[in-house]
């Protein structure tokens, strides 16, 4: 007779993985991280970019309201007293679409070189009070180079006259006259340096660039008898079409050209064909330009060249306008 086998139970063994199991996982993990964070990144910055188009609308709305009360859009003054309005584009866009002054001029201590100024700091200078705008956050050394001179191209002082007649958001235009309510949702914009400017996401100003008033031909050069297209403030000279001055701490004057389709930097539009030029367009009529910083948080294009007119720079010089993420009213 044959015995049974004995049966016994053994406990089961469960296998790991082997370290070329992980690896193969860890690659698809990496490879799935570098597919999806480019996605995620780029539609955070689509994201941005369409939040800072709508804040571009909004300003344009408040600045055709603003126009239907005074008769035309916030003006720079250009006067010697107040250094050709030099960097004072944001400035005034906040100035007259919010009105954050009050009913008393702050007293302004006199301008001192080699010291650190935060934005929105007062000084005096020469008789004027002007304020510190440069937006980056964090103490900065002033130094010799931003003594607000007059007429400068200073990127750090804006001229500020705060008195508006209102204590905080609004302002009057005479002494007990009628009160003018901001123009803009306060809780929908930050304002930055010291409640001198508007901003956006990433607390970097709007730029406000208005249009001359003097039509002046944007196929010629500037000269005595004309202002051009694009081109800093000339006293000498009439007013361009768009002034670089008004922005230039944030936006250089090569910059703003390439923006705006003058990509041989010329300050003019050329619209015949030559050997250097293969022919350029300008952006349209408008009444005012604003400019939002994009997702780089940097103003104009990257890359832009100021060298002697070639094809190379023209070529190079709109590919680095195309591949510009700021954000405007500019319909391109």
């Amino acid at each position: 007779m044959t015995s049974p086998t004995l049966q016994t139970d053994r406990p089961t063994v469960r296998r790991g993985f082997t370290l070329v199991e992980l690896l193969v996982v860890m690659g698809i993990i990496i490879v799935l991280i570098g597919i999806l964070v480019p996605t995620l990144i780029r539609a955070y910055s689509a994201a941005d970019k369409t939040k800072a188009a709508a804040d571009l609308q909004s300003i344009g709305v408040a600045l055709e309201a603003y126009r239907g009360d005074f008769g035309d859009y916030p003006r720079i003054d250009r006067s010697v007293a107040t250094g050709y309005g030099q960097d004072t584009g944001a400035v005034v866009l906040c100035k007259a679409l919010v009105g954050a002054g009050g009913t008393v001029e702050p007293v302004a201590t006199p301008y001192a070189t080699l010291t650190s100024y935060n934005p929105g700091d007062l000084v005096s200078y020469s008789g004027v009070n002007y304020v510190y705008i440069r937006y980056t956050t964090g103490t900065i050394n002033a130094g010799n180079p931003a003594v607000p001179s007059v007429g400068s191209a200073n990127p750090y002082w804006a001229p500020w006259l705060t008195v508006d007649g209102l204590n905080g958001p609004g302002f009057r235009i005479r002494q007990q006259g009628k009160v003018y309510a901001p123009y803009l949702q306060m809780d929908r914009f930050k304002i930055v340096a010291g409640g001198t400017m508007l901003a956006d996401l990433n607390n970097n100003p709007i730029l406000y660039y208005p249009a001359s008033i003097n039509k002046p031909n944007v196929y010629a050069v500037p000269s005595a008898t004309n202002g051009g297209y694009v081109a800093k403030y000339n006293p000498a000279f009439p007013m361009p079409l768009y002034c670089a001055s008004d922005n230039l701490g944030f936006m250089s004057l090569v910059e703003l050209q390439a923006e705006l389709g003058d990509y041989s930097t010329n300050q003019a539009i050329d619209t015949v064909a030559t050997a250097t030029n293969p022919g350029e367009a300008a952006i349209g009529n408008y009444p005012y330009l604003l400019f939002a910083a994009g997702p780089d948080s940097s103003f104009g294009p990257v890359g832009v060249v100021t060298s002697a007119t070639t094809l190379a720079k023209w070529q190079t010089n709109k590919i680095a306008a195309a591949g510009c993420d700021d954000v405007t009213n500019i319909q391109r």
